[in-house]
């Protein structure tokens, strides 16, 4: 699991959250081109803005709708069946051909 910190920056967390997350990606190649041979799968996941106990003690919800609005193409917060549903994906065997990449669950968080 990584975070859409680890394609830009985090808005929330640290410089350390950001290399972490980075870091996920990096292994997550390097394990899917060293497996890949042993047909292991390895891919990240890279959720965007999710609505959490984590994030509404962090954001206030005015805040949350704003950031919605404006910086969220679908207009909302992700909710982590969101993210539940991307991972059952690529645990399945619609998945068999996917490795080495991230999927960005982020409702188009980072195309703005």
């Amino acid at each position: 699991m990584a975070s859409v910190a680890g394609q830009r920056i985090s808005l929330l967390a640290g410089a350390h959250y950001t290399t972490a997350k980075w870091g996920i990606i990096g292994l997550t190649k390097h394990i899917a081109e060293e497996y890949g041979p042993h047909e292991v799968r390895a891919n990240a996941v890279c959720p965007g803005p999710t609505e959490t106990a984590r994030i509404e003690d962090l954001v206030h919800s005015e805040q949350r709708e704003q950031i919605a609005a404006e910086d969220i193409a679908l207009g909302r917060w992700g909710q982590p069946e969101d993210i539940g549903f991307a991972v059952a994906f690529l645990a399945s065997r619609m998945a068999s051909f996917v490795t080495g990449t991230t999927l960005t669950i982020d409702g188009g968080f980072t195309i703005r």
